[in-house]
């Protein structure tokens, strides 16, 4: 095992909480700005401004692709109903 490689076990009460966030897949900043097809640039302007959820690691952001996902189907626009 890596040196400072923390595993939570399923008892731990972090993975306790929500199960569902160990199948959700972490992304860091190149592979969301990817994801939602915008510059690393924006995505961290976005992020700053509190219009995208993320984590900090250290120094860096991860973003969570469910989360990512639903703030796209969130701002869903040009849908009229008749």
């Amino acid at each position: 095992m890596a040196k400072g490689l923390f595993i939570a076990k399923p008892s731990d009460p972090v993975l306790s909480e929500n199960p569902s966030s160990l199948t959700d897949e972490w992304l860091d900043s190149y592979e969301a700005a990817q994801f939602l097809k915008v510059s690393v640039a924006m995505l961290r302007n976005m992020a700053s401004n509190g219009q995208i959820p993320f984590y900090k690691l250290g120094r860096r952001n991860r973003y969570k692709r469910t989360e990512l996902n639903a703030l796209l189907l969130k701002n869903k626009r040009g849908l009229h109903e008749h």
